[in-house]
């Protein structure tokens, strides 16, 4: 299997071309979200991610239906994980902690059917893949805000 990443280890600075975290959680971007589920087991479904309410840094939401069990599992437990690839040139997958919480929305975003989530973005990993060789990847921390 041929990996189709755009860098190869030492040909150029990889951190220089690594994704930002609002590329990874932007608007409209595809991602898993993992929740706890009440037998502590982990709950992992595909999301679609929204802008920040606010327009924080260091923050994500999505809106979601106020029966899901993603609402249910984050408000019994705060702590998720979202995941996904990355965009070219650096192909490969990351991985962000977050502490969730849920917010009503007004009615003309849905409400009360319709909540949002809120993410405050704790840390960030991205690990580049060069191959399928076995550990022929790099992992960086990358800051949240």
């Amino acid at each position: 299997m041929t990996i189709p990443s755009a860098i190869t280890p030492g040909t150029i600075d990889v951190e220089s071309v690594l994704p930002t975290v609002p590329t990874l959680l932007g608007p409209g971007r595809r991602v898993l979200l993992t929740t706890v589920g009440p037998d502590g087991a982990p709950h992992t479904q595909p999301v679609l991610m929204l802008a920040d309410a606010e327009n924080r840094c260091g923050y994500a939401s999505l809106l979601t239906k106020a029966t899901s069990s993603k609402v249910a599992h984050v408000r019994s437990h705060s702590r998720v994980t979202l995941a996904g690839s990355t965009p070219q040139p650096c192909w490969g997958r990351f991985s962000i902690e977050a502490k969730a919480r849920v917010v009503e929305v007004p009615q003309a975003l849905g409400g009360p059917s319709v909540v949002r989530i809120e993410f405050e973005l704790l840390s960030a990993r991205v690990w580049v893949i060069y191959s399928s060789a076995p550990r022929d990847n790099e992992v960086f921390e990358i800051p949240v805000a």
